[in-house]
């Protein structure tokens, strides 16, 4: 079975080498691909520059250095009354106010500049522009059909296959022709024949990577009774998705779709729409707990090290959904890591602290919660370490410049001490 618009990640595979590239019947000119890519990454950079460069810097600066001050004053107070601490540090308490104020206004500036910006109808229209030519070119109908389809990475798993990492809906537009189902991501279209295929219903939970396309929330009752799952305020999974699965010269491809886009693919095929599986007072498994065919964490244990985030799967590391499922494969182990990193998070900050209070005359030297932080960043270096357990490593790009940050912090910290 090869699955479309999916990439295999078993051994080394060659990326460019996509199964629904066997299907595809029309390509975008070069040209029109680099001209849309230029655009997209306009529209990208003026969302990601709406904050001018200095400010951004003034923004991080007064983040830290009210950070670092509030830390302090907290520290302070397990000794003194607010009075005598404000008496005795009146600059230090008016600085820090003053970069929480600074901190905030950018913030807030920041957030007003990104909704005017999204709120301009010609903001993205040379984007939309280029993407009409296309279809232009291509000869993409005006009524099509705008349908999710799933977009994964998966490996092999002896006989069956697993996830890596979560889904992402990816938006498409369908149409119907002669005995084929028309397919158009934006620069191709791809023809999938119709003969040998048909529709199904599959039992198994997908992991998404929080993309939603639909106008609704994807905690509606207009969602949630087509397989939609709420796990996280802002995170949802699919309880069941469907397939259509057809076949090209003896060889079975599969493409993957959540079950509320069902109606639309069956009315655009003909097919005959499987029945969707009725919610049962038992509770389901999750994508977490099924680990035969899918399942990110089955087998074994063990740490996963690279050297820089893998771009594809770093999406999924971020969200909650990833400890979830790591949890519900290894339950003891999931705890074991917890504390271990926990303890690897606060012990070099600890360590240092209590050692820097054993020399006399430390206890009111300002010095010593430079050192802290800087233990907290080690601690943030050791952490990354343990989370290449969980498959969450930041690489060791990270891991070394945690370590070298605060070891450095630390150093300075204990030559003004000394």
């Amino acid at each position: 079975m090869r699955y479309l618009f999916a990439r295999e990640v078993t051994g080394k595979k060659d990326e460019a080498a996509r199964p629904e590239s066997v299907f595809c019947t029309a390509e975008a000119p070069q040209s029109l691909r680099d001209e849309l890519l230029r655009e997209g990454a306009s529209v990208q950079d003026a969302v990601r520059r709406v904050l001018p460069r200095w400010l951004s810097v003034v923004k991080t600066v007064s983040m830290c250095v009210a950070a670092m001050i509030l830390v302090g004053v907290l520290r302070a107070l397990e000794s003194v009354t607010p009075a005598k601490a404000f008496h005795n540090a009146p600059l230090l308490f008016w600085i820090g106010c003053a970069a929480a104020l600074i901190f905030l206004a950018c913030w807030i500036y920041e957030r007003v500049q990104l909704k005017r910006l999204l709120g301009d109808r010609q903001f993205g229209g040379g984007y939309e522009r280029v993407s009409d030519s296309i279809k232009t070119y291509l000869d993409v109908p005006y009524d099509t059909k705008t349908v999710d389809v799933l977009s994964f990475s998966w490996r092999k798993n002896g006989t069956g296959m697993r996830f890596e990492g979560a889904a992402a809906n990816k938006c498409m537009e369908l149409w119907h022709e002669t005995d084929a189902l028309c397919l158009f991501d934006g620069t191709d279209v791809y023809t999938l024949p119709l003969d040998s295929a048909e529709l199904k219903i599959l039992n198994l939970t997908v992991p998404m990577d929080g993309s939603w396309n639909k106008e609704e929330s994807p905690d509606c009752k207009k969602y949630e009774a087509r397989g939609v799952r709420t796990v996280y305020e802002t995170e949802h999974e699919l309880i069941f998705c469907c397939a259509l699965d057809l076949t090209r010269e003896g060889e079975c491809f599969r493409m993957l779709f959540p079950a509320y886009e069902l109606p639309v693919i069956s009315s655009l095929t003909g097919l005959a729409a499987p029945k969707l599986p009725k919610k049962s007072g038992k509770k389901e498994k999750t994508a977490m707990e099924q680990s035969e065919e899918f399942g990110r964490f089955s087998g074994p244990v063990r740490p996963r090290y690279y050297w820089r985030l893998p771009k594809e799967e770093a999406a999924f590391w971020f969200k909650p959904a990833s400890d979830v499922e790591f949890k519900a494969q290894h339950p003891v182990a999931y705890v074991i890591l917890v504390l271990l990193g926990l303890v690897a998070l606060l012990a070099p900050a600890f360590v240092f602290g209590f050692s820097a209070l054993q020399i006399p005359g430390n206890e009111n030297n300002g010095w010593i919660f430079l050192g802290i932080v800087g233990g907290f960043i080690s601690g943030i270096g050791l952490f990354n370490l343990v989370a290449a357990w969980m498959e969450q490593y930041l690489g060791h790009v990270v891991t070394l410049i945690c370590l070298g940050l605060g070891g450095a912090m630390m150093a300075v910290t204990w030559f003004f001490l000394l």
